[in-house]
């Protein structure tokens, strides 16, 4: 009898460890979240979508919806991320634009990249824009997708094809030097940091094979929380957003960064010629205001935002993003846009 008492209870405690391994992510988001009455994200169909191959030789998908004679406004998202990033800035603006959604390579939909250094991918939004014929099309980057509209709008100066640029969470400069641990990373970036990704790099499979597991445990959740959320996210946010994360490889996250690490545009915000919304957050870890302050005065015209949420403000707080957005776009394309303040 106690043999089997024992047994069952070994039993129960493998079970118990099984269970919170495939599904520890659900119980970390509940205890790490706050909950309220806000529509949780989700994915939708596409109406029209394309794949691109830029003269680089970078594979983009690219999607669309509205009405063709409407407004452009381009999306392109950030680092371990993807199209469906964008749910609340879609539900706001889907009446009054043609929206335009592209998923950076290696993302989303978009096959294995071939070069993701940041002065190709500015050349291939420069080539979609193009491909699509685009006039005068607003363009809101987040995070490594700011760093590519900031790319294409300082290399194509007067010739820009934009009305205005929206960077949200961006940097001008290598990220580890505008990032809240930048006193921590800067050290060891050269000694640490780059060989670790080379290696995250050519051995795709395991670090896959992690991030599957701590994605199901929960890990990846209290990474997302503390890094990317300032604790007002709801469960259904903090999971979606995790499970967006889980599709990229590994080793398109580590040579994204890595290439990020080459970034500069210190001497070019200068050649930056259209109106700049840049939005900001006192508790963005990933890059501090001060980022944005430097950009606000490099930048000829350019206005400064700032939030209360972190990297991902986006979906935290989507109306007060909304908001901020509307009052850029309203001025410069359709006087009704601030008409709806219901909206999300």
């Amino acid at each position: 009898m106690p043999s089997t008492m024992y047994t069952n209870r070994g039993a129960l405690k493998l079970l118990a460890g099984a269970a919170l391994m495939l599904a520890g992510r659900y119980l970390v988001s509940r205890l790490l979240s706050t909950e309220r009455p806000i529509e949780a994200p989700k994915k939708w169909r596409p109406e029209e979508f394309t794949w691109l191959k830029c003269p680089g030789g970078n594979i983009v998908y690219v999607e669309s919806e509205g009405q063709k004679n409407a407004q452009p406004l381009v999306f392109i998202h950030g680092l371990n991320a993807n199209r469906y990033q964008w749910f609340y800035q879609r539900a706001r603006f889907k009446k009054d634009f043609r929206l335009i959604y592209i998923d950076l390579p290696g993302h989303g939909r978009s096959p294995r990249p071939r070069d993701l250094s940041i002065k190709t991918l500015g050349e291939d939004l420069k080539y979609i824009l193009d491909y699509l014929e685009l006039q005068s099309p607003y363009i809101y980057g987040h995070s490594m997708g700011g760093m590519q509209a900031l790319q294409y709008a300082a290399d194509a100066k007067a010739a820009i094809n934009a009305k205005g640029l929206i960077i949200h969470h961006t940097t001008f400069t290598n990220p580890v030097r505008t990032c809240a641990f930048s006193t921590i990373l800067s050290p060891i970036q050269f000694p640490v940091l780059r060989p670790f990704l080379r290696l995250a790099s050519n051995l795709e499979l395991p670090f896959w094979i992690l991030c599957v597991i701590n994605y199901l445990n929960g890990t990846t959740s209290a990474f997302f929380r503390y890094i990317f959320f300032t604790g007002k996210q709801t469960s259904a946010q903090l999971q979606y957003m995790t499970e967006l994360s889980v599709g990229v490889s590994p080793a398109v996250v580590a040579q994204s960064l890595l290439e990020m690490f080459k970034y500069d545009l210190s001497e070019k915000l200068k050649d930056v010629n259209v109106p700049v919304l840049i939005i900001s957050a006192f508790n963005d870890r990933l890059t501090v205001p001060a980022a944005s302050y430097i950009m606000q005065s490099k930048i000829k015209n350019a206005e400064l935002r700032l939030l209360h949420q972190g990297h991902l403000s986006l979906i935290e707080n989507p109306s007060g993003v909304n908001r901020v957005l509307a009052s850029f776009l309203q001025p410069l394309s359709n006087p009704d846009l601030t008409a709806s303040p219901d909206r999300p």
